[in-house]
């Protein structure tokens, strides 16, 4: 093997590990984004049980009656007496239902693009569980400028078309992971304090106040989530609204499946009458129980998911340590196509790997 002298060696040239660094990122939020469209479908799949749980014990009920198109927040949406529209849920009907959803754009049987309107409605209804103040349109306007500045960027330092893409590509979906981490977060807090919410409740009913009083008086106490969505709920009802639309536009924005139970006890009492601050109470505990077991279970699954995370990041470690340690060496992988290779085979890998330690350590409660 013929000795490479110092002037034949390959020099490295400067940003060398701000181009790794660059790979990195790029790798990372893709595996997030994946990771995230896994945890999205769960989060339908939690939607489509909230709804399943109304629309079944409605239908056992024998109160299951389709009821005339009326407004809900953004959208115009069909929906059922005491039940919910069904394009919330992944179930038959849907596809027949999602006129429904689009009814507050345009005429769904003159659209020329459904899909495209079908996407807008969704935005909308993601910006009403986020609780934030923009449009659809708005919305993809923001997501091209994301996209144009991270594009912009990347060519401004020199890293050429071939990084440039990608994270032009990436920025388009930057507005909308955050969109969904606010509505995590927001879900999240309504979660844990749902059943000091139902406290509220049973003591407001226990002391005489009507619903719509005890709606009111529960708003007041709470801030954001159930303070926000609660006055929804009553200046819908102050306007028109029937209990009925006004809580299943509540089930549309925070659908999880202890909202619509309770929903179903509102709904079911007002219907056969009985002591709904009992049953309140009844179902508060049944919430505690489930949450306590749920922080239960990650806590015994916290160092799995450490463990996971160490073993995720070490290639990438180890990637940062020998390109400060033989930057000669690591310029080979960004200058030569089969290094190219090499690394979209690593992230190739590591997605994979990163998706099976992803379900390993989840554990749905």
């Amino acid at each position: 093997m013929t000795n490479l002298s110092p002037t034949t060696r390959p020099h490295a040239r400067g940003f060398t590990i701000i181009e790794l660094l660059v790979v990195i990122a790029i790798i990372a939020v893709i595996a997030g984004l994946l990771l995230g469209g896994v945890a999205i479908v769960k989060e339908s799949a939690k939607e489509s049980q909230a709804t399943t749980v109304l629309t079944n014990l409605m239908g056992n009920a024998g109160m299951y009656e389709t009821k005339t198109t009326k407004p809900i927040g953004h959208l115009t949406d069909t929906t059922m007496k005491w039940g919910i529209g069904s394009w919330l849920m992944n179930a038959p009907g849907r596809e027949q239902q999602k006129g429904a959803i689009t009814a507050g754009y345009i005429n769904d049987e003159n659209d020329e693009n459904p899909s495209y309107t079908y996407f807008l409605a969704k935005i909308d209804m993601d910006m009403e569980r986020a609780n934030l103040f923009i449009k659809p349109n708005e919305f993809l306007m923001l997501m091209g400028g994301c996209a144009t500045m991270a594009f912009l960027l990347v060519l401004a330092m020199g890293k050429g078309l071939l990084l440039a893409i990608p994270a032009g590509i990436l920025g388009i979906f930057l507005p909308k992971l955050y969109i969904k981490f606010s509505i995590w977060r927001r879900m999240g807090k309504a979660e844990k304090e749902l059943a000091q919410v139902l406290d509220t409740f049973a003591s407001c009913f226990k002391s005489g106040y009507s619903f719509s009083r005890a709606v009111q008086q529960v708003a007041e106490q709470y801030d954001d989530p159930w303070g926000t969505e609660l006055a929804k709920v009553s200046a819908e009802m102050n306007f028109g609204s029937s209990v009925e639309e006004s809580l299943v536009g509540l089930t549309k924005r925070i659908p999880q499946s202890d909202v619509a139970m309770f929903v179903t006890a509102v709904l079911i009492q007002r219907e056969t009458g009985g002591n709904l601050g009992e049953l309140l109470e009844t179902l508060s505990k049944t919430v505690r129980e489930r949450f306590k077991l749920m922080n239960k279970v990650k806590a015994l699954s916290a160092q799995g998911k450490l463990s996971a995370f160490i073993i995720f990041m070490i290639p990438f470690g180890l990637a940062s340590i020998y390109s400060a340690m033989f930057p000669e060496v690591m310029m080979n992988f960004f200058h030569h196509p089969i290094g190219w290779g090499l690394m979209t085979l690593a992230g190739g890998c590591q997605l994979v790997g990163g998706f099976v330690l992803k379900n390993i350590v989840t554990l749905e409660v």
